[in-house]
């Protein structure tokens, strides 16, 4: 049994599983890691090179484990599936990684820093909230549809709605408060700006 010189890294929420092979490619250790262990076990190690798939958390493992001086490169799932030998399990999938991690012609994922992941963060929110404010906006607008009261599409639109809503007495009076202007003005001025 020789040194590590690869290994190849299943991340997953409380379990991960670790595949290494010395330079000849022999297998050197296959283990399965709890989340606690995973970094006491590569501060063990020499310095290898270390392959993940690009997912939830490799980003922060990336950064942990190249602290401790692995080249720690991210890889696109897609690329590794075609290096599974046999079925989908973790252990064929750190084996996987392993085999793919080594190929000259794989392309990597570049290692986000913090301050990007927190940019995304910031920009992934946005986008959320922009998208649940058009959707709640159009199930008012559909809504209110069904009493004849229509509106132009857009902010002032969906104020129009509001106010033709609040002031149509066939309306139940619990409806009226629901699209009252107040609402549909929150609404419209929800904050979805870019800190």
């Amino acid at each position: 049994m020789g040194q590590i010189t690869t290994i190849g890294l299943d991340i997953a929420k409380s379990i991960f599983q670790v595949h290494g092979i010395d330079a000849t490619g022999d297998i050197v250790v296959r283990r399965r890691l709890s989340r606690a262990r995973v970094a006491p076990f590569f501060e063990k190690l020499a310095p290898c090179l270390v392959g993940i798939e690009a997912c939830a958390t490799s980003h922060h493992w990336a950064r942990e484990l190249r602290k401790l001086g692995h080249d720690v490169r991210l890889m696109p799932p897609s690329y590794v599936k075609a290096y599974v030998k046999r079925q989908k399990n973790d252990t064929a999938d750190a084996e996987a990684i392993c085999e793919a991690v080594t190929r000259p012609t794989m392309r990597f994922v570049e290692v986000k820093t913090r301050e990007q992941q927190s940019v995304m963060v910031v920009h992934g929110t946005r986008t959320m909230l922009m998208r649940q404010r058009i959707q709640l906006s159009n199930v008012i607008r559909g809504h209110m549809a069904e009493f004849g009261v229509v509106a132009p599409v857009g902010r002032e639109g969906l104020l129009t709605v509001a106010s033709t809503g609040r002031r149509n007495t066939g309306l139940k009076s619990f409806c009226r408060r629901l699209v009252a202007k107040r609402h549909a003005r929150a609404l419209v001025e929800f904050p979805c700006d870019v800190v």
